[in-house]
């Protein structure tokens, strides 16, 4: 289950390399991301024999971004903002509290800016409506 809480300037994260986020997706997330239920236990479907993902070079933007989210409501104007104030994570995730200051981890700016402006691209071409479909997008 995703529980999304606004990121602040206290909030921490770092990897746990843990996979929680590879298993424990639902049938409905699966779904969405790749078109298929998940394997057993939640498992995403595209895991490997290893529990590695096996397509990790060409994931959906939801798997890039994991565990943090834009604000839809902004997405749905066509701004895509990971900026204090629309930045949000998943609480449960097992990184979550853990590790540097997510305003201060340059890394992970990084990261998330590459991704807004594949999103911002790619919100050009969908259809007003089909925001959320851009997760599904590569």
């Amino acid at each position: 289950m995703i529980k999304e809480v606004l990121v602040d300037s206290e909030t921490r994260w770092e990897c746990q390399s843990c996979g929680k986020c590879c298993h424990n997706l639902g049938d409905e997330a699966s779904f969405h991301l790749f078109g298929e239920k998940t394997k057993e236990e939640g498992a995403c479907p595209n895991l490997d024999e290893r529990s590695r993902c096996s397509i990790y070079s060409d994931r959906p933007f939801g798997c890039k971004m994991y565990p943090f989210y834009p604000s839809w409501i902004e997405l749905k104007k066509g701004k895509v903002d990971f900026l204090l104030g629309a930045l949000k994570i998943d609480s449960c995730c097992p990184g979550y509290g853990k590790g540097t200051l997510v305003v201060k981890n340059k890394k992970i700016f990084k990261k998330l800016e590459k991704v807004a402006v594949k999103l911002k691209e790619n919100i050009r071409n969908k259809p007003e409506g089909k925001i959320k479909d851009l997760f599904h997008m590569r």
